[in-house]
């Protein structure tokens, strides 16, 4: 995939043949193994050395605000356990 990806503008999971969800999903998986080498985001996926810095900040404060959206989940879900449990973490 890196190999696909270098020296090239965004790159979409159609672009990289992935026409069905389950080979989206592979794709994203190989995204996150990368070690972060490969950046996705709304465009697609790009190597992150060759990204712009104002697509870097958006795709950051995306991701961002999904881990924000996570953590505060998690705390309402382990609010309502251990009130129920009667025990805390």
């Amino acid at each position: 995939m890196i190999a696909r990806l270098r020296g090239r503008d965004w790159r979409t999971a159609a672009d990289l043949g992935a026409m069905h969800e389950n080979d989206k999903r592979k794709l994203r998986a190989v995204c996150r193994q990368s070690h972060g080498l490969i950046i996705s985001g709304p465009k697609g996926y790009k190597l992150t050395s060759e990204v712009s810095a104002d697509d870097y900040a958006r795709c950051r404060a995306r991701f961002q605000a999904i881990a924000d959206d996570i953590g505060t989940h998690l705390a309402e879900l382990d609010a309502q356990f251990y009130r129920n449990e009667g025990v805390q973490p």
